[in-house]
């Protein structure tokens, strides 16, 4: 398993553990249709999402109006916490790349949990940590690699995070 997505899962029980007893009330599953925006560049946090089914893009546009894609995300992992945790607004759109299913975590339940729990906050800078790796790697990769092996690298990367890659077998 993709040791991003196995931090992501380990938080994610950790916060339906921490709620329990308001379950219902705390984990809300929002869907969003091929092409729906999750959020937008400028609004405010209002929660964490868990991807609990499909795709989104976490893109920029640069002064043309061109799309930048800067991530994919997929099952499992955590949408949007970054801006929440530095208290400021999105700078960037997350889109479905297909009908999505995700849990919505209020930031005060999210939020309270980091302060009750030790063990949830290291797991919140594990993967931090994980995403600055990732994206010290991309960087690496642009600029040393020809676009055929980048374009490998990415589809390999793409193939292992996927729920089907023979590696989770």
């Amino acid at each position: 398993m993709n040791p991003g997505k196995n931090i992501s899962t380990k938080l994610f029980t950790q916060l339906r553990e921490g709620f329990e007893a308001e379950m219902a009330n705390t984990f809300k599953v929002k869907t969003f249709k091929k092409g729906a925006f999750i959020y937008r560049k400028g609004d405010i946090p209002k929660g964490v999402y868990f991807m609990k089914y499909g795709w989104v893009k976490i893109v920029r546009y640069d002064e043309a109006g061109n799309e930048i894609v800067l991530k994919i995300l997929g099952n499992n992992e955590f949408i949007g916490y970054v801006p929440l945790l530095q208290e400021m607004k999105y700078t960037n759109y997350a889109q479905a790349l297909e009908y999505c299913e995700l849990y919505f975590i209020p930031k005060e339940k999210f939020l309270a949990l980091i302060h009750k729990s030790a063990d949830f906050t290291k797991l919140i800078i594990q993967m931090l940590c994980k995403e600055l790796w990732s994206d010290e790697e991309q960087i690496v990769n642009l600029h040393s690699k020809k676009i055929d092996n980048r374009l490998a690298t990415l589809l390999l990367g793409l193939e292992q995070a996927s729920d089907h890659s023979p590696i989770h077998d």
